[in-house]
């Protein structure tokens, strides 16, 4: 399987997060924790997905690959969390 993603996909994507970053800087606390949660399930749903696209764009075991899906969980699940506990000049105080 060739990679379906090109440099001109990547400038998309940069392009596309870029131009909605003063927006999603602006959103609350619960919001911004309710979006990450909700990218955590949605990645969730696909696990076994990612797995085996892992093995067959990396060629490593499926051991490894599943290490790897978990640990990206994790990451999202983690930054969910970690919205509510900013510190320095932020107090999330609208987090519901």
């Amino acid at each position: 399987m060739s990679p379906v993603g090109s440099v001109a996909h990547a400038i998309l994507a940069v392009d596309a997060a870029a131009s909605v970053r003063a927006d999603l800087a602006g959103l609350s606390t619960g919001i911004r924790r309710t979006l990450l949660v909700g990218i955590h399930d949605a990645l969730f749903e696909r696990t076994a997905q990612f797995e085996q696209l892992l093995v067959l764009e990396t060629g490593k075991p499926l051991v490894d690959c599943r290490t790897e899906v978990a640990r990206a969980l994790t990451t999202w699940s983690a930054s969910a969390e970690e919205v509510a506990h900013q510190h320095g000049e932020t107090v999330p105080l609208d987090l519901q």
